[in-house]
């Protein structure tokens, strides 16, 4: 458990030999640390410099030879906190960086299609309807299958998570006995029907701005996307009538 979460918190399986070893030893010279550690002479002033530089081991001279020891097990802490400062510098870094590769980057042009696969596709489009749309604006889910919510449940309460924060609307329609109706019931800015018992849909349809996406997760995942105004407009009309034609939950 020990090794497991210093691994978690960064320390290479060498650094973490000797750290523990240090525990067990106390004040030390090199021989009796590489003995404990299994760690060679050829790698062990590499491996006690970087634990130095962490924090995490100091060293004092005595007769003109090192002496290294841990430093308080609090500077456990004190090494997290730094790597948490440097992360939170890095994303304001980033954000700079993104903002400026935007500016670099062509317009999207008006109209345009594109394909994505695998679920790593369906999260992908998924997160764009977050980062499109804004607080109020809505999006047409139409005929989500049980299918897709079975595979994807964990992210399905994420993305729901996210997209009710930014106060993001949805209006749904799915299959009957689809698995998440409770968990769309709860949701804020949210309403659902069902279709008739009898129909099923192994692919669904969404519908935002002025892009449309058609999507399946049965024997392959794939998602057509296609950005166009007057598509969009006419699957807006479709969803309109098939809201009339399900039934409320």
């Amino acid at each position: 458990m020990d090794e497991e979460l210093l691994r978690e918190i960064g320390l290479t399986d060498g650094e973490i030999r000797a750290y523990l070893a240090l525990l067990k030893l106390g004040k030390t010279t090199t021989g009796p640390l590489m003995k404990n550690s299994n760690i060679s002479s050829s790698k062990i002033y590499l491996i006690l410099e970087r634990l130095i530089e962490k924090g995490l081991v100091t060293y004092n001279i005595e007769n003109d030879v090192r002496q290294y020891e841990n430093t308080s097990p609090e500077m456990i802490l004190t090494y997290l906190n730094e790597k948490q400062k440097k992360i939170d510098d890095q994303k304001e870094k980033s954000i700079l960086l993104i903002n400026s590769f935007k500016k670099i980057q062509p317009k999207e042009q008006e109209d345009t299609a594109k394909v994505y696969k695998g679920i790593k596709g369906i999260k992908l489009v998924h997160d764009k309807i977050l980062e499109d749309l804004k607080s109020g604006d809505e999006y047409l889910v139409i005929c989500a299958p049980s299918e897709a919510g079975e595979k994807l449940r964990a992210y399905w309460k994420d993305h729901n998570e996210r997209r009710i924060k930014k106060r993001i609307k949805m209006r749904i329609i799915v299959d009957y006995g689809h698995p998440q109706i409770p968990d769309f019931k709860k949701y804020k800015y949210t309403q659902v029907k069902v279709l008739k018992q009898d129909v099923k849909t192994p692919a669904w349809i969404f519908v935002y701005h002025d892009v449309v996406v058609m999507a399946t997760v049965t024997d392959s995942t794939i998602l057509f996307q296609i950005k166009n105004k007057s598509i969009a407009e006419s699957y807006r009309e479709f969803f309109k009538i098939m809201w009339k034609e399900a039934s409320n939950v």
